[in-house]
């Protein structure tokens, strides 16, 4: 099973104050995959580290996602893909970075989101079928 990963659900297992810190965690030690992290949301996970834990901590959390996920590629195609999956959502706030998960889900044919955004990804639906995103941990 495929499963990409969303900045709050990968800070959330560093930040032990963090609200989502414990099933993050637990969700994460059980998966057997390496998860997918779009580059967008290493790059809001550097800055959200760095401006909450500190340097030091950015960088081991940075070599740490690095050694255990993969990075999947932002280019022309993917922001345009995901600028257009955000305008159809209208006045909805969903940015950019949470517009290339539900891109890249599509290219990767799954449903499931390492995420603790429920607010965004309950709202809307994957690109390719089924009539909702599987969120994990909370849907595990």
């Amino acid at each position: 099973m495929t499963i990409i990963a969303d900045t709050g659900a990968i800070y959330a297992c560093y930040d032990r104050s963090d609200a989502h810190h414990a099933a993050a965690r637990e969700y994460l030690s059980g998966v057997d995959e390496r998860l997918l992290v779009p580059a967008l949301v290493l790059a809001e996970l550097d800055h959200l580290v760095g401006a909450r834990l500190g340097e030091q901590a950015r960088a081991a959390v940075l070599d740490d996602v690095l050694d255990t996920m993969d990075v999947v590629p932002f280019d022309q195609a993917i922001a345009a893909r995901a600028a257009g999956v955000a305008g159809v959502y209208g006045d909805f706030p969903l940015g950019l970075t949470d517009a290339t998960l539900v891109v890249h889900a599509q290219d990767h044919r799954t449903r499931s989101l390492f995420t603790v955004d429920q607010r965004h990804f309950r709202a809307i639906t994957p690109l390719w079928g089924g009539d909702s995103f599987r969120l994990l941990p909370f849907d595990a």
